[in-house]
């Protein structure tokens, strides 16, 4: 049943009133101990497009262990727009999470830039990972994050902390990226 209303979700679109009870059904099996029924639930929250998703992300997914569900949420929050999603990416990705896998950190910075929101806490971060994260990727990711980002423009402190990590920076790919939000 899940899997038929995750097709018909998919096949639709854009988001839709969903009734009180198939949502709840979703989030019962979101909270399951069920590895599988918690990752297919998560897609479905992700599809439905409701603010009750973000609420329910940023409330239950914090003690989540599993990386697969873990990026599911991540890639579901990033579609949604505002300063709701954003805290919630920043709440659960960089607060709640503290994982060490790369490959997170990076999804979480690509959401995070794709809500729109809580841009300055954005680049706070992003510029952070810049100077600490031993990952190419993901400094790539934080970089990328700061293009055009209008809370670094006249920020000096930025300014020279993001030229003193392209000025120590070895990655061709991030260095290139970071000459971008330097110009």
């Amino acid at each position: 049943l899940l899997a038929q209303l995750g097709d018909r979700l998919a096949e639709r679109g854009s988001a839709a009133v969903v009734p009180a009870a198939a949502y709840g059904a979703v989030v019962t099996e979101a909270s399951d101990p069920d590895i599988s029924l918690r990752r297919l639930a998560t897609t479905i929250l992700g599809l439905l497009g409701d603010d009750r998703c973000v609420t329910f992300f940023r409330n239950n997914a914090v003690g989540e262990t599993d990386y697969e569900v873990r990026r599911r949420v991540v890639e579901a929050l990033g579609r949604y727009s505002g300063d709701g999603p954003a805290a919630a990416i920043e709440h659960l990705a960089f607060v709640s999470w503290e994982s060490d896998d790369y490959r997170l950190r990076e999804l979480a910075l690509n959401a995070w830039r794709a809500t729109g929101g809580a841009l300055p806490f954005l680049a706070s971060h992003a510029v952070v990972l810049l100077e600490e994260d031993p990952y190419p990727p993901v400094r790539t990711a934080a970089a990328k994050a700061l293009l055009g980002v209008e809370a670094i423009r006249g920020r000096y402190d930025y300014y020279g902390r993001i030229y003193e990590v392209f000025r120590r920076e070895l990655d061709s790919g991030v260095k290139g990226t970071l000459l971008c939000v330097l110009g």
